[in-house]
């Protein structure tokens, strides 16, 4: 199972739409297609499928549904969640999330 990082999935959105979370940290509680990014259906899609194809991600309709995709920090979230799940050594993944989710509040803060 090939590790994923926020630096990776910043690095994803950076290809895709041409944001910068990394740097712009406001914009990471923004809604992705909102009028402040304007990420086209199709980047967001795009952005989607390297997460799930780079890192054999398994994410559900209920993801999507339920609106998980629709900020960065939702992403990170998600994606972090996903890994937990499918890992075969959750403990090691749980400290892993625990780490980036204190990461992910610093950098909100």
């Amino acid at each position: 199972m090939k590790t994923i990082t926020m630096r990776d999935i910043t690095e994803v959105f950076l290809n895709r739409t041409g944001i910068d979370f990394a740097r712009d940290k406001e914009m990471r509680g923004k809604i992705l297609f909102g009028a402040d990014l304007g990420i086209k259906p199709r980047e967001l899609l795009q952005v989607y499928m390297d997460l799930k194809n780079g890192w054999d991600l398994r994410f559900s309709e209920d993801d999507l549904i339920d609106k998980q995709f629709s900020t960065f920090n939702g992403v990170i979230k998600l994606v972090f969640i996903r890994r937990i799940r499918s890992s075969a050594d959750g403990r090691r993944m749980r400290t892993v999330l625990f780490v980036s989710l204190l990461d992910l509040r610093c950098a909100v803060m």
